[in-house]
């Protein structure tokens, strides 16, 4: 049976998408950004921490489905994975070989030196790179979805075989305490590429949010079983939106805050995930248009498609005004990604007809 869509996330999830674009603009020319200090949004990463802890949500909300009494076989962890990953990967696939190719013309040394990014990118295509290969980077920013798998394909066994003592005891501890030493160690949630002795933070961000991410689908449904009152269902409202009000205004005014209130946002961040997956509160239905469906999905290849244009504009046009140049890099990133969203279906029909080639369909193959 299809899920229906949590239309108010999939709102969410574009503007998170749309500030991480805007963050990302500072790469155009770092020293200009910097020095005439007008850039908005620059800890606009930490939007990254909105995507994180619904994927550990919605993990926890596939397993729900699945009875306690049914016996999970270790299998089922690469079935799980499997799903989660083709998910993206169409698009991921697409805009990483479009980022690749361009920016490669653009910048181009040799085919020596084109082999050589080839070879490089070996880890980052496989989704791979997190786990120690931060070899080849195209799309930098695709070190959420790295982590993001590795964490999940790690954490979906555990919590499939214990599920009452995963969300109860281990996810909530487990985040807890790496949200903890993160912050003690380096009071930052910045910088996924650092690496902390045996592992990148970016993956124990990831791990202590996902386990977060748990905790929230386990308060969600304690909220929902909540009998609201009309009053308590706007309470609810202010609340989830002062959350993400007071996330979104951190982001621009951080400088001043402590650099330990990237931790107090994070728990903001999760109040607000928690009501807007409840659909409790008063505004929720306005946001039941198959539109905010599509921006959730249309937020992808915001996501993955902006590196094309952060590589080549500052190459193609070194003397534009960066101010010109980053209105410029923000409207083609909203025209790329419509484009890739387009063409993604017409490619994978080319692709299932190339694989057919080699590969028998299971239905002729049985027969």
């Amino acid at each position: 049976m299809t899920q229906r869509r949590n239309g108010e996330i999939d709102f969410w999830r574009f503007v998170f998408a749309v500030i991480l674009v805007i963050y990302h603009s500072h790469m155009l020319d770092i020293h200009s950004v910097y020095g005439r200090g007008f850039f908005p949004l620059y800890r606009g990463s930490l939007a990254v921490e909105f995507f994180l802890l619904t994927s550990g949500f919605l993990m926890a909300k596939s397993l729900s489905r699945t009875p306690d009494k049914e016996r999970i076989r270790w299998e089922d962890t690469w079935g799980f994975t499997k799903h989660k990953i083709m998910g993206f990967f169409p698009a991921f696939a697409i805009c990483w070989t479009i980022t690749f190719i361009v920016s490669n013309i653009v910048k181009y040394s040799g085919p020596k030196a084109l082999a050589r990014n080839v070879f490089r990118s070996i880890f980052e295509v496989t989704l791979t790179r997190n786990a120690g290969f931060e070899i080849g980077r195209v799309l930098p920013q695709a070190w959420y979805l790295s982590a993001m798998v590795i964490v999940m394909f790690l954490l979906y066994p555990i919590y499939a075989k214990n599920k009452k003592r995963f969300e109860y005891y281990i996810a909530p501890a487990v985040g807890l305490l790496l949200i903890g030493y993160l912050c003690f160690t380096d009071s930052t949630l910045l910088d996924p590429s650092y690496h902390l002795t045996w592992t990148y933070r970016g993956n124990l961000r990831a791990l202590a949010e996902i386990c977060l991410g748990v905790v929230c689908y386990v308060l969600c449904e304690k909220l929902k079983g909540v009998n609201w009152t009309k009053l308590g269902r706007v309470f609810l409202l202010l609340s989830e939106l002062f959350g993400y009000a007071f996330v979104i205004l951190y982001m621009h005014f951080y400088n001043k805050f402590p650099d330990y209130f990237q931790f107090v946002v994070l728990f903001f961040m999760a109040e607000a995930v928690i009501i807007t997956f409840s659909e409790l509160t008063p505004i929720n239905a306005w946001f039941s248009h198959r539109i905010f469906g599509l921006l959730g999905r249309y937020s992808l290849y915001l996501y993955l498609i902006f590196m094309l244009f952060i590589e080549t504009l500052p190459r193609l046009f070194p003397d534009m005004e960066i101010r010109v140049m980053i209105v410029v890099y923000v409207a083609l990133t909203f025209v790329g990604a419509a484009v890739v969203m387009v063409i993604e279906k017409p490619i994978l029909c080319v692709w299932r007809r190339f694989k057919a080639l080699f590969v028998k369909p299971k239905a002729i193959e049985e027969a």
